[in-house]
């Protein structure tokens, strides 16, 4: 997990990364995705992407406490080179964004 001048940016790792789920009806996911990726700059042509949309599993903290798979979005370059700073793990090994 990154921390950036406005935004944060995620890349594949090790860190134990705590954040927020959203659950949407099936019949919305197609839009709702298609939003998502406008906002977080996942191209369908061939213009680079800021953000890239992959499916993977996460574990639900909380009272169900389960894995399901998700869509996440990772930055898809390497976020130091763009200004970004590495958000350091808490004392329970968790990273947040601020």
């Amino acid at each position: 997990m990154y921390n950036g001048p406005s935004y944060p940016a995620m890349r594949h790792g090790g860190d134990r990364v705590r954040g927020e789920g959203w659950c949407f009806d099936l019949q919305d996911r197609r839009l709702v995705l298609k939003v998502l990726d406008e906002i977080e700059g996942t191209y369908s042509d061939d213009r680079p992407n800021l953000y890239d949309r992959v499916l993977r599993g996460i574990h639900l903290l909380g009272e169900s406490e389960r894995s399901v798979e998700a869509s996440l979005y990772l930055y898809a370059t390497d976020p130091s080179a763009d200004g970004f700073s590495r958000v350091q793990p808490d004392e329970e090994q968790w990273v947040t964004w601020p």
